[in-house]
Parts: structure tokens; C-alpha cells; sequence
């Protein structure tokens, strides 16, 4: 077996102080490729393609057709970061099969850590090895900002040759170590990976056509209603605080006008509920508030806070509304600059309390809600308030606040971040990750499409079109994933035959909220149904009503997740079908029956499975078919559980047949995982001119 290492040098732009080193930025160049090929033939050495001393046109050449060999001859391609190296290599015109086998140094490492964060650069991995570091020259000129074709080749060539030495090294290492009996369950996912690495250089690649225009006026309209929104806001804040003046973007402002309470000494605030960090050699770790009884909770809010006062503002009568007073030097002549009133505090007015109380009044109900500088104002903290807020201003300003802060992230996240990333061909190159989250899902950046809300009315979907004259997006998401994936993992009778009966779980959860005194929609109850699949059991007293009856009705569940708390507790370690396994250090059991990490441990296995495994191993089939098609139609997006595929006008008929006649999916995963599902695993899809509109198929 001959096993090619390979490592890319590349320049980057600098965009806004970030380096842009995609190969799909029009600017950039491929600058050099060390390699190492090892096996029955030993070669290596070092390519340079582009330079600023300039790589004449014949060696450029010479060089290319040299990789390209070396690519067709060996059997194994090596890399740390590979999916870097293979969208470089891909843009650029070298032929990259898919039938190789592919071995990212990074995603072996990551699939070892099993659901831990060490660091996954390099110089990191290479250490927990004992293996050699790099010489680093190359940090100086990094720290400058300098892009690879203008530093000295030599430099590039000896930091390059270190690199491919470093991951040859590194990779036979990993070898031995997935070798081992214990990490034999492993060897299925880093395979199933290593595979859809290198489908997602393709994905990447091919990209997602954007509708700026579309995308302009969807923009607009958020940019309209954060206003509508922030005046409403303003409003109310004027009605219950009085003239006093309040920046909302405050924590601790805000804190004040959701509480109507200020903290009175910060210092003596964080002590009494032991807040702050703590430093560990290198890691600093947010300490746990101090948790107390209702009784003492109370008190302790009372010691350490005061009610704020609605104000009045008047004109400063000692500086008369200037904010300064005029004075003379010794020598009696006028001083330079005026000394600040410290009435006002150099603002010429002053606020004096009308005695009323100021504020929304909203209750923090436990020690869980307590900040540095008062209250939490966190996302999930104005959700739960707004949610038990009677009617009046609080539920208003409530409502609003949740729903501009979610502009603020459309606008942000989207609409800029979408616009910023499309290359000027109006396709948008999203970075997908798969060593960042613990579980083993996917994530992406620039943008994040991973975080896209899922509602099927979110209008930046509408700007998400085919790149094709009349051609067609395909959306194929899977119904109900991680619960059915849940129930079949847990073998859960009632899981088992509500699905087989079609039960409508989200209006049994709707019904068990309102009659607990929250009256929900069967919309809005969604975000609650599967909740307590993840661990998640806090919440309003409807909320936890449902969470605890979610539980009894599903036993099973909540006797398979008994039993990875047991497996945690006893081992250190629980594992998923498909051999995807997670470490838990130090777990204890607690008081209340659960253990430490119990939500971690309920929730991994369920995205793990679900959108870690089976949405990967569903999609390279789909994409493997698709290629041996010939189809001109391509994958561009996969988010969760769901697949997205631009479908070109000519092959809707047979992108739509493929989907929803050749997949099995129940029966693949068996084949696939050796798992058997009591549930089947089923998709569903739709197809429009948008990835918003689109009717199902």
C-alpha cells in the first residue's frame, strides 16, 4: 500500500484583519506542495507553483504533471486538515479520485478524543505523541500577515518539509493506535469521515447560488422592522424607568429594567454567590453559583441589591444645564479647559427619583440567575420570561426584545455574513467543519448555515436559488430523526408505536402545556417536544410538567438514558451503534439520581447517531449515485438533518425518482451499521424555485 502525505502552502487575502486563504478567492494561488510517498516506493520532496521570484512556466508544469503522478499512484492520501488540501488541489485543476482512500490526521484524532476538546492543530496533536514539533520560522512572518508568495522560498520549503514530516511521522502513529482492540469500534466512524471529507470538498466546492437581489430586500425588510422593534422598546423603557436614560445593548442596564433591582457592591455581590473563575495551570473555568434555599435566595437579593426608582430630569442647578464650571488658575487668569459639574456628572442634567418603582418587575426565581452585574438577560433567560410574563409591558418588552435580538442574528449571521462570503460569480462557499462539536455533528462558518432557523417561512431561504435557468432546489430532510433515532436505540415500545401509528406528538405536548396553565400553540410547542432527548428538563412549572410526562410516556427512553448514565458511571464511557464512542471523566452520582455531565451523556448519543452517522452515511450514498449518473445535478448543503440539491432543469424527473425510489434508508443503516431499527427511518422532501418555496415531492 503506497500512502501519499501531502501539505499545501497558499496565499490569502486580508479581509477586514481576518486571512482569507480559500481557494476560491479569485486572488489567491496555490504556492507550494510538499509531499512524502511511502510504501514499495519512497519518494518525497517539495513543489513550488507560485511565487513573487517568480516559477517559470515549464517547471510549473513539471511540477503539476509530478503531483498528478503521485496522486494516481498511491493508494492512500495523507493530511492533517486534508479537506484543505484537496479543495486546493481540486480547484486547481488535479484530478482527485474519489475511489482513493483518504486519511485526515485532524478527524482521527478527533474521532479518538471521543466527544473531548483537546486541540486539533498540528504542533498539538503532535505533542500528545511525543513526536517532534516544527520548527516554526515561518511564525514571524505570520504574526505579520504575510502571505506565502512573498516569503523567502526557503523558508517556505523547510517549514513545508517539517510539515509533511511531522504528519508522515503523526500518521503512522494513529495507525497503531486505531489498531488497538479497544478503538476497533472506532474504525467504522474515522472511515465513514475520511469519506465524507472528501464528498464535502465537492459540496464546498460546488457551492450555493445566493439571489442578492432577493437577499437585498430581505435584508431591508430586517433592517425595518429592528427599527419598529427597537422603538417599541424604547418606549416602554421610557414609560417604566421615567426619564432615566437606559442603553439596552447593556447587560447590566438591562438587568435593571427587567429586575428593577441594581446591585449594590459588585465585589460582595460575587462572593455571596460565588461568581467569577477560577485559573487552573492554563484553563480558566467559570465557577458554579453558590446555590441556596429559597428563604436565604431571597435575603441575599434583598443585602445585595436595591429597588430602582423611576426618575424625573431636570436642569442642574449647580452648573445651570452646562456640564462644567468655569474657573481661574492661581495666577488668576481663566484655566484651559472647564472642570467637569460633579452634580451632573458633566451631563447637565439631573435625575431625581419620583419614588415609584422602576422596571418590569420580573422575579429571578433562584441563585441560576444571578450575573456579575444583577440578573441574567441571556437568550434563553428573556425566552423563559417572556414566556410566563402576564400581559402588560413586561410580556410586551419581552416579546419584543427576544424577537430583535434574533434580527440582530439574521442580519448579522445571514444577511451580512452571506453577502460578505458570496464571491463575485454570486456562488457562496460555505467551510464545513467536522472537528469542532463534541457530538459528531457537522458545523460550518462564513457563514454559519448550520444555525439557520429551521422554520420553513425564514426568508433568507428565498435567496438560497439554483445556479440553473429554471432549474429547481430539492430539500430532503428526515422525518423526526433523532427521536426515531432515540426510540430505535432505546428499543421504546410507546416510541416505537406512536411513530408506526402516526401520532401527532407535538399537539399531545401543545395540550400538556396549556392544561398545565401555558397556553401554547401546536407551533410553538415544537421547541419543547424532544427537549427532554437532549437532557433538558428546566423550565417554567408547564415546562417541567411536560418534560416529566414526556418521560413516562416514553420508558424506554428514560430507561436507556438511566442506563448511559450507569455505563458513564461505571466506565467512564458510552457508545452509539454505529461504534462512535464518548469519554466522561470524573462522572459522580448525585444526589437527585442523575449523574455529573447527565445532560451531555443523553444528548450526545442522539445528534451523534443521528446527524453525526446516519445523515453522513445517507448523503454518500446519494452522492455516490448521483455521480455515477453523470448527473449535472449537485449536492450543496447539508444542515442537520437535511440535504439540499440544486437540481439542474434537465434531470428533475430523475433527481426526484433517485430520492424517493432508491432509498431504503431503514435498510441501509442495517447494512450500513450492522444496527437494526425497531423504527423506520424514513425522508422526505420538497422542490421549488427557492429553498424556501417548494412543494413536496
Amino acid at each position: 500500500m503506497k500512502h501519499l502525505v501531502i501539505d499545501n502552502e497558499t496565499s490569502f487575502k486580508v479581509v477586514d484583519g481576518d486571512i482569507d486563504p480559500s481557494p476560491y478567492h479569485p486572488d489567491n494561488v496555490l504556492v507550494s506542495v510538499g509531499y512524502k510517498l511511502s510504501g514499495d516506493e519512497e519518494q518525497e520532496g517539495y513543489l513550488f507553483f507560485n511565487h513573487s521570484s517568480g516559477i517559470s512556466p515549464e517547471t510549473k508544469a513539471a511540477n503539476r504533471a509530478k503531483l498528478q503522478e503521485l496522486i494516481h499512484k498511491a493508494d492512500v492520501i495523507v493530511g492533517h486538515n486534508l479537506k484543505f488540501d484537496l479543495s486546493w488541489l481540486v480547484e486547481t485543476g488535479f484530478e482527485v479520485p474519489y475511489d482513493k482512500t483518504y486519511w485526515d490526521t485532524m478527524l482521527c484524532e478527533y474521532v479518538l478524543a471521543r466527544g473531548q476538546k483537546p486541540g486539533m492543530s498540528l504542533d498539538d496533536t503532535l505533542a500528545r505523541y511525543s513526536l517532534p514539533l516544527k520548527d516554526d520560522g515561518i511564525a514571524p512572518y505570520m504574526k505579520a500577515k504575510i502571505s506565502f508568495e512573498n516569503i523567502p522560498v526557503d523558508i517556505i520549503e523547510k517549514y513545508g518539509r517539517q510539515d509533511v514530516s511531522s504528519t508522515h511521522l503523526l500518521y503512522l502513529a494513529q495507525l497503531e493506535t486505531i489498531g488497538a482492540a479497544e478503538n476497533a469500534g472506532l474504525r467504522r466512524v474515522l472511515k465513514l469521515s475520511n469519506d465524507f471529507m472528501r464528498a464535502l470538498v465537492t459540496i464546498e466546492g460546488d457551492g450555493i447560488a445566493i439571489d442578492r437581489d432577493e437577499l437585498g430586500r430581505v435584508g431591508e425588510q430586517y433592517i425595518r422592522e429592528k427599527q419598529e422593534l427597537t422603538d417599541k422598546i424604547n418606549a416602554i423603557v421610557k414609560e417604566v424607568m421615567g426619564d432615566t436614560p437606559v442603553n439596552i445593548d447593556s447587560p447590566e442596564q438591562l438587568s435593571e429594567v427587567i429586575y428593577s433591582r441594581k446591585v449594590l457592591d459588585k465585589a460582595a455581590w460575587a462572593k455571596t454567590f460565588n461568581l467569577g473563575t477560577d485559573t487552573r495551570g492554563s484553563v480558566v473555568k467559570r465557577r458554579k453559583p453558590k446555590k441556596l434555599n429559597a428563604r436565604d435566595f431571597i435575603d441575599a437579593v434583598r443585602a445585595g441589591t436595591s429597588v430602582i426608582h423611576r426618575s424625573r430630569a431636570s436642569r442642574c442647578s449647580d452648573c445651570g444645564g452646562r456640564g462644567f464650571h468655569d474657573f481661574v488658575t492661581k495666577s488668576g487668569r481663566p484655566a484651559k479647559r472647564p472642570k467637569k459639574c460633579k452634580v451632573c456628572e458633566g451631563t447637565g442634567i439631573v435625575y431625581t427619583p419620583t419614588g415609584i418603582v422602576a422596571g418590569l418587575r420580573c422575579v429571578p426565581v433562584s441563585s441560576a440567575f444571578v450575573t456579575a452585574s444583577g440578573f441574567s438577560t441571556n437568550a434563553d433567560t428573556l425566552e423563559l420570561l417572556s414566556a410566563t410574563a402576564p400581559s402588560g409591558h413586561a410580556r410586551d418588552f419581552l416579546t419584543a426584545i427576544v424577537r430583535k435580538n434574533s434580527v440582530d442574528t439574521y442580519l448579522s449571521n445571514f444577511i451580512n455574513g452571506i453577502t460578505t462570503a458570496t464571491r463575485q460569480d454570486g456562488i457562496l462557499h460555505t467551510q464545513f467543519m467536522q472537528a469542532v462539536t463534541a457530538t459528531g455533528r457537522l458545523s460550518s462558518r462564513k457563514p454559519n448555515m448550520q444555525n439557520m432557523p429551521r422554520e420553513k417561512t425564514f426568508p433568507v431561504r428565498k435567496a438560497i436559488i439554483s445556479r440553473w435557468k429554471r432549474g429547481k432546489v430539492m430539500d430532503v430532510d428526515f422525518a423526526q430523526l433523532e427521536f426515531r433515532a432515540a426510540v430505535a436505540m432505546a428499543n421504546c415500545r410507546q416510541g416505537t408505536e406512536d411513530i408506526l401509528n402516526k401520532v401527532d406528538i407535538h399537539s399531545i405536548t401543545s395540550k400538556t402545556l396549556t392544561d398545565a396553565g401555558q397556553p401554547t400553540d401546536r407551533q410553538n410547542a415544537k421547541s419543547h417536544t424532544f427537549k427532554p432527548l437532549y437532557g433538558g428538563m428546566s423550565g417554567t412549572e408547564a415546562e417541567v410538567t411536560y418534560y416529566t410526562a414526556f418521560l413516562k410516556r416514553y420508558e424506554g427512553i428514560r430507561s436507556w438514558q438511566d442506563n448511559l448514565q450507569n455505563s458513564a458511571l461505571k466506565y467512564g464511557l458510552i457508545r452509539t451503534p454505529s461504534g462512535r464512542e464518548y469519554k466522561f471523566d470524573n462522572v459522580k452520582r448525585l444526589a437527585n439520581g442523575n449523574v455529573t455531565f447527565s445532560t451531555q451523556i443523553k444528548n450526545y448519543p442522539v445528534q451523534g447517531f443521528a446527524t453525526g452517522d446516519i445523515v453522513p452515511a445517507v448523503l454518500l450514498l446519494l452522492f455516490h449515485q448521483m455521480r455515477k449518473a453523470g448527473l449535472k445535478s449537485m449536492i450543496i448543503n447539508t444542515v442537520h438533518d437535511s440535504i439540499t440539491i440544486d437540481v439542474h432543469p434537465d434531470e428533475i424527473e430523475q433527481v426526484k425518482a433517485l430520492v424517493s425510489s432508491n432509498f431504503d434508508v431503514t435498510q441501509y443503516i442495517e447494512d450500513y451499521f450492522g444496527f437494526k431499527s425497531c423504527v423506520p427511518i424514513v425522508m422526505e422532501g420538497k422542490i421549488g424555485d427557492n429553498w424556501m418555496e417548494g412543494e413536496k415531492m
